[in-house]
């Protein structure tokens, strides 16, 4: 499951705060602030909100600060529980500081400080020190919890930095040298397989040639690759139309395009490395047009044309760099020589009326044309004809949720079998839903359908498929309160019957995670689980949607206790040795200390409302996909099901009202360029105005 890590993996930052000691009284041991006569002074820099709290304290720093010295304290609230503050403190006040009137939740301090504080100087171009805020959740001993009218106190501590230094050079196209005016030199930490090539690093500086090109960052230890990029551009990189940057390629040290292939820089102490010096290579550029199939003006739109280059670890060819249009299309610039593959990407919009199309004129990367280019050249002609959008919307229902649940299954691609060959049908309880949220991703993970029965009765429909289906195996999901015996022996005549179950929900929902992610002894094991979503095991539409994109991800889908104070030892004995988990549903349906205690590197998806939540939990796992479901968000069978089939097609499972679909819904189907829409039930459960995609409100 290579991409269930990037959710959380790309939110990692450069953090200046290492330790943050919180208490209802003064921080023993903490030395006192001192202005020169000698005495205590009062802080200056305070901030007041509109709670009860109050949050006091002082930056302890091993370097002598500068008499200009300034520090930007942040009160910031932990995923949106509280409300963000801000103060500065100076040396003079003996860098103290104080929020009052701070709303009960929970907070994480950190520093902004400048370079004075860490003893580095901060001058002209070319420099930069500092910190960003560290991750809200990755680090919860470094934070605080403010209740209502309560006092803390709390001593963030600055330690001194290594600094990276050197120069950056260009190679002009006559293979001269010059000091460059305007590369971004950017620190990103993490591992390669962590990093997002395009993700903004938290740190970094602009190089200026009447100061040689000279650059000079100040970090926290840690281990980190540098990149260079070419200015006046955006952010990331990329052109600015009707501005012209440094003619020089962007690059990681080492110029290469991807960051495993640059050399990795560990800093363990306040002593940086020598000076990094780099030549960047002339920059390359592509350029073309794009046309429609149709001379109807309003066929014609705005966009972005992109080069993809293709990267070996991932085995995808990937964006490096793009030029936003309008009307016509800017070269894509800055380019390293390689091979390029090029795509024109209509402006979100649910109206466009083309597709994100390659050149020549394809949806499908592997039959593009790739673009060659060597150092400083320039080529023309990688033109482009949109393919015009075709959306379609079709059903799959049945008598009953019975046959619908048949009818799914009889929808899968081909034979219902995993890459190792077995062949196995899962079956749960179509008239309860808790055993069945978690069966879903593993039905997916065992290219298994998913079916529903009775509790005492065998459906004709799930018989009659199951005996089209002829599985090797058919998995019994729940114990005999879901499932009864009878049942199971009715199957057993199809099929050998395999029962996973425990004595509660929950405890079922583990079994399952054991059997098909976690014990490689097992008959029904997938693979390893190096992450988790989480949902809560007494509502069901959260789950539903974190079934597919779990599915999606190859990860299991754990129900827990969302009311619970904590989590429960034996889930968390089964997630604390994961890379993650992500859990889906807000604080109402699940206690972010549950999912606190699951795992210590967890994000939690909370949207405004149930189709909000499935909206950002699919969007944050799937970046395309030419088929999308839709199930309505007030009733569970139909979707129980759905969700083994959008495994199979590697689909998002959306949850929607019963007359309508939520505008960002739609707008998530252009994203993702959906071209087929699936609806999970009959008229009687999404509408006919479902089935034309009308708009809610």
């Amino acid at each position: 499951m290579p991409r269930l890590l990037a959710p959380w993996a790309l939110r990692l930052t450069l953090a200046l705060v290492l330790a943050v000691c919180a208490a209802t009284t003064p921080v023993p041991g903490a030395p006192a602030a001192s202005a020169a006569d000698g005495s205590v002074p009062t802080a200056t820099g305070t901030a007041s909100g509109a709670g009860g709290g109050t949050v006091t304290g002082r930056i302890v720093t091993t370097a002598v600060p500068s008499d200009d010295a300034v520090a930007w304290v942040y009160l910031s609230a932990v995923n949106g529980e509280g409300t963000s503050l801000g103060v500065a403190t100076t040396k003079a006040d003996g860098l103290r500081f104080a929020f009052s009137g701070v709303v009960p939740g929970r907070y994480q301090v950190e520093l902004y400080d400048g370079g004075k504080i860490t003893a580095h100087t901060a001058f002209g171009g070319g420099i930069a020190s500092g910190s960003v805020p560290p991750l809200r959740s990755e680090d919860p001993s470094s934070q605080i919890t403010v209740a209502p009218g309560q006092s803390v106190t709390v001593s963030p501590r600055s330690e001194l930095q290594p600094c990276l230094t050197g120069t950056v050079h260009g190679r002009a196209t006559d293979g001269t040298i010059h000091a460059t005016d305007g590369v971004a030199v950017q620190v990103v930490p993490g591992e390669p397989a962590k990093i997002d090539p395009q993700a903004q690093p938290g740190l970094s500086a602009v190089t200026f040639a009447s100061l040689d090109g000279a650059y000079r960052i100040c970090v926290p230890t840690g281990s980190y690759r540098l990149r260079f990029v070419p200015q006046p551009s955006d952010r990331l990189g990329n052109a600015v139309p009707g501005e012209k940057g440094p003619d020089y390629a962007s690059a990681w040290a080492g110029n290469v395009q991807w960051p495993e292939d640059s050399p990795e820089l560990t800093l363990d102490s306040a002593v940086g490395p020598d000076a990094i010096d780099t030549v960047l290579e002339a920059g390359a550029s592509i350029a073309g047009t794009v046309s429609f199939a149709t001379d109807d003006p309003t066929g014609r739109e705005d966009g972005q044309y992109a080069a993809f280059a293709f990267r070996p670890m991932t085995g995808q060819w990937e964006k490096v760099r793009w030029s936003r249009s309008f009307g016509n299309l800017d070269p894509v610039s800055t380019l390293l020589p390689d091979t390029y593959r090029m795509r024109w990407t209509p402006n979100a919009d649910p109206s466009a009326s083309h597709r994100p199309t390659w050149a020549p004129s394809t949806v499908d990367v592997g039959s593009a044309t790739s673009f060659p280019v060597t150092a400083g050249q320039k080529l023309t002609g990688a033109d482009i004809v949109a393919v015009p959008r075709v959306l379609t919307v079709s059903r799959i229902d049945g008598d009953d949720r019975f046959a619908t649940a048949a009818e799914a299954a009889a929808a899968f691609p081909s034979r219902t079998e995993d890459p190792d060959g077995r062949h196995v049908a899962f079956v749960a309880s179509g008239t309860n839903f808790p055993d069945a949220l978690s069966a879903g991703p593993a039905a997916s993970a065992l290219g298994a359908p998913l079916l529903l029965v009775q509790r005492d009765a065998l459906p004709s429909a799930t018989a009659s498929e199951l005996r089209r289906l002829s599985p090797e195996r058919i998995v019994v999901v729940g114990g005999q309160a879901s499932v009864s015996s009878d049942v199971a022996r009715a199957l057993g005549a199809i099929a050998p019957v395999t029962r996973l179950s425990g004595d509660d929900r929950y405890a079922t929902s583990r079994a399952i995670m054991r059997s098909v992610f976690v014990d490689a002894a097992s008959p029904l094991f997938a693979g390893s689980a190096t992450g988790a979503y989480v949902a809560s095991g007494t509502r069901f539409p959260d789950a539903l949607s974190a079934g597919s994109a779990a599915a999606h991800l190859g990860a299991p889908l754990l129900i827990v206790d969302g009311g619970a104070a904590h989590a429960d030892a034996a889930t968390v004995a089964m997630t604390r040795g994961l890379d993650g988990v992500v859990g889906v549903g807000g604080p109402a349906s699940l206690n972010p200390a549950v999912l606190d205690d699951l795992n210590a590197d967890s994000y939690q998806f909370a949207g405004a409302d149930r189709y909000d939540t499935s909206v950002q939990v699919n969007a944050d796992a799937f970046e395309r996909s030419d088929t999308a479901f839709l199930a309505v968000g007030t009733n569970f069978p139909d979707a129980l099901s759905g969700v083994a089939l959008a495994g199979a097609l590697d689909a998002p499972l959306f949850i929607t009202p019963g007359d309508c679909v939520p505008a960002a819904t739609l707008d998530e189907f252009d994203r993702l360029d959906v071209a087929d829409v699936q609806l999970l039930g009959g008229p009687a459960v999404l509408s006919e105005n479902v089935a034309a995609l009308t708009p809610c409100g």
